[in-house]
């Protein structure tokens, strides 16, 4: 089984390859600087050439699943971004549905708790929807937003997807966590998850057929079981 990753060198994306490369999972990572990539046998580090990484199908060769945890810098100047991270989506599963694999190809996105699912039943507190509607006009919100809501309409007989939520993630290894289909807390609360908790679920979620079963065509969110 190989899974391909995308933002491979970010926070999340790291501890995803860290945690697929621990269960014996081949990955491949296509990345700005593969000199930041671990030294790993299972590990093959692909040269990104642009503003966001363009998959190939020779890229896709053999892949069960694609990872992406592309994301914006947070800054005053990525308020300004272009909608990359939806674009890089939309991107590979046109040239996954090109492809016509025999068996359909996980596509996981990491996205946002300040993201709501249009098929779901989140339940948001009322002073948190005017700042959502103000975050909404910039990026990196908006990326994640209209990302979130494409792959909502996805529906092809050659890609699965999952658009994973977290709350504020912090620094630290895995712990446990617990993850739900709707949102019923402020996204402004003070529950939080470890960095280490969302790249061992992604990477379950890459690797176990069960758990994608429970999740493919949802957007769970993550959050730490004391949180």
């Amino acid at each position: 089984m190989t899974i391909l990753v995308l933002g491979g060198t970010g926070r999340v994306g790291s501890s995803t390859i860290s945690h697929l490369l621990a269960s014996g999972q081949k990955v491949k990572a296509i990345v700005r600087n593969v000199d930041k990539l671990p030294k790993d046998a299972n590990l093959t580090g692909i040269k990104q050439v642009g503003d966001f990484p363009v998959v190939s199908a020779a890229d896709l060769v053999g892949v069960s699943g694609v990872v992406s945890c592309l994301g914006h810098a947070m800054s005053l100047s990525a308020m300004f971004d272009s909608y990359w991270v939806k674009e890089s989506a939309v991107q590979v599963i046109n040239t996954i549905e090109e492809m016509k694999p025999q068996t359909p190809i996980k596509f996981i996105q990491l996205n946002s708790a300040g993201v709501d699912n249009p098929h779901g039943h989140d339940e948001r507190p009322f002073g948190d929807k005017p700042i959502l509607a103000i975050s909404s006009l910039f990026c990196p919100f908006i990326d994640s937003k209209t990302t979130g809501h494409y792959l909502a309409t996805v529906n092809s007989k050659f890609v699965d997807w999952c658009a994973v939520r977290p709350c504020n993630f912090i620094e630290g290894e895995h712990k446990p966590y617990t993850v739900t289909e709707d949102i019923k807390v402020s996204v402004f609360s003070d529950a939080t998850i470890q960095i280490g908790s969302i790249g061992h679920f992604i990477s379950e979620l890459a690797t176990k057929d069960e758990l994608w079963v429970k999740w493919k065509g949802k957007m769970p969110f993550l959050k730490d079981a004391k949180a």
